[in-house]
């Protein structure tokens, strides 16, 4: 159930992209009930620079302490709440055959 949390406008930067918006929550499950969260908390866009229109988000998926991390990150949230056991996620995408997948946990 989205919410905004804040009515502040709160930019971020990520690399040459700029993005304003609102911190808001609301509920991710990536996997459900097994891998979510029911209080995600997010920057709901209101304007952006840099960064394509067909771009959807950033979901905090960023690396910890690099240069993108500005918001909170998923799998930290999702430990927080005993959902996994470690602080990782691993991505599989091979454009030939178009198979792509994201591994959480391990669990």
């Amino acid at each position: 159930s989205y919410a905004v949390v804040n009515s502040t406008t709160t930019t971020l930067v990520y690399g040459s992209a700029e993005l304003e918006g609102k911190n808001s929550t609301d509920s991710v499950y990536l996997k459900n009930p097994e891998l979510g969260l029911a209080s995600f908390p997010f920057l709901a866009i209101t304007k952006q620079t840099g960064i394509s229109s067909t771009f959807d988000g950033i979901l905090g998926l960023a690396r910890a302490g690099s240069d993108y991390d500005n918001g909170p990150l998923f799998v930290e949230q999702a430990r927080a709440a005993g959902q996994l056991t470690a602080e990782t996620v691993s991505f599989y995408m091979d454009k030939a055959s178009g198979t792509n997948y994201a591994d959480f946990g391990p669990w």
